[in-house]
C-alpha cells in the first residue's frame, strides 16, 4: 500500500471514531436527563472534552511501542485544580 492510501485510510478510520463518540454523547438520555437537571436549577452548563489520541503502528512483533506522556503546563493546572499532585520527577499523579 502507498503511505498516501494508509494516510487517507487512517484518516477516514480516525473520523468515524470521532463521529462515534460524539454521536455516544448526544445520543446519551443519561446526559441530557442530567443536563437538563442542572439548568432546572438555574445553572448554564458547558461542557468541554478534550482527547488527544495517538496511533502508533506496532513493530515487527505485534507490540506497540511503549507510550511515554509528559504532563504540559495546562495538564498541571487542571490535575491541581483537582487536588491531584504530580511527585517531583515523576509524571505519574497521586491523590493528595
Amino acid at each position: 500500500m502507498t503511505e498516501e492510501f494508509e494516510n487517507g485510510r487512517l484518516r477516514k478510520l480516525v473520523k468515524e471514531l470521532v463521529d462515534t463518540i460524539n454521536n455516544v454523547f448526544s445520543d446519551s438520555s443519561q446526559i441530557k436527563k442530567a443536563l437538563k437537571e442542572i439548568e432546572e436549577e438555574g445553572y448554564r452548563i458547558d461542557i468541554v472534552l478534550a482527547s488527544i489520541t495517538r496511533i502508533h503502528r506496532k513493530d515487527d512483533e505485534g507490540t506497540p511501542p511503549e507510550l511515554v506522556y509528559e504532563f504540559n503546563p495546562f495538564d498541571k493546572a487542571f490535575l491541581q485544580s483537582l487536588k491531584i499532585r504530580l511527585d517531583s520527577g515523576e509524571n505519574n499523579p497521586s491523590s493528595e
